[in-house]
């Protein structure tokens, strides 16, 4: 049986598919997103164990959080190396809220069985009602299937496939909020999980962009 590649990058406007770290980057720099690996070999066994979970309670979500969370340092560098420049200066509040909801980041998601997440899967921004944006990393810790997607003019879609390759790797990713965008867990293993941290105005909201 053929394994399928842990990144797989499509282009409404390409016909080949790619596959690669260095070319699915060249795309996303269009929308100032980058991917980097994330080497997990030299997490504790504790931590190791709840990434193979399929569910987790407040008290392991919370470890998960503690253990992998990135420094504002770590975080400002990712934004530069992907080419932009915090949209608050110094990266702005760490710990942020999403009105009207009022949802806390950090998040761990966590994808559940029979879960339906095509609700979310409508391209969106993060902004305030000034127009501020906001600075998203991802680390997808473990899993399959959990799925970046970012809107272009004239409805052009990118849209990557970001797979664990083992226990032992993962990834980063970075992306601007206020490019149209999705993260969908829609098509992911249960027990997929990604940790995200939005940064930059303490308080934003989601607009709906198609």
């Amino acid at each position: 049986m053929q394994i399928a590649p842990p990144l797989i990058l499509t282009h409404s406007e390409m016909v080949e598919v790619l596959t690669t770290l260095p070319e699915i980057n060249k795309i996303l720099s269009q929308v100032g997103a980058k991917i980097w690996p994330l080497d997990l070999s030299d997490t504790p066994e504790r931590i190791r164990d709840l990434l193979s979970q399929a569910e987790l309670n407040d008290e392991d979500t919370e470890a998960l959080k503690t253990y992998f969370l990135l420094t504002r340092d770590r975080i400002l560098e990712s934004i530069r190396e992907a080419g932009r420049e915090p949209h608050v200066d110094n990266g702005g509040a760490l710990e942020t809220h999403m009105l009207p909801d009022d949802s806390h980041y950090p998040a761990l998601w966590s994808a559940q069985a029979r879960a339906n997440y095509k609700g979310f899967d409508r391209f969106h921004i993060h902004r305030t009602d000034d127009g501020a944006g906001v600075d998203v990393v991802l680390q997808v810790l473990s899993g399959k299937g959990f799925v970046m997607r970012h809107l272009l003019p004239d409805n052009i879609v990118i849209a990557c496939r970001i797979d664990c390759p083992s226990p032992a790797e993962g990834w980063i990713v970075t992306y601007s909020g206020d490019r149209p965008h999705v993260c969908s867990l829609n098509s992911a293993d249960a027990g997929t999980k990604v940790l995200a941290q939005i940064i930059g105005p303490e308080k934003w909201s989601t607009e709906y962009v198609g």
